[in-house]
């Protein structure tokens, strides 16, 4: 399964590969993690 997510906060396009049951994300600041890791809550 994948979530695909288009315009959502700071994140333009994005794709998760759901099959895996750890993830890490990194980046610079304000670049979206919190969002996608609010995303992944909200499933």
């Amino acid at each position: 399964m994948q979530l695909i997510s288009q315009n959502f906060g700071p994140i333009k396009t994005g794709k998760i590969d759901l099959s895996k049951r750890f993830y890490i994300f990194v980046g610079y600041n304000n670049s979206g993690k919190t969002y996608v890791s609010q995303l992944l809550w909200s499933l």
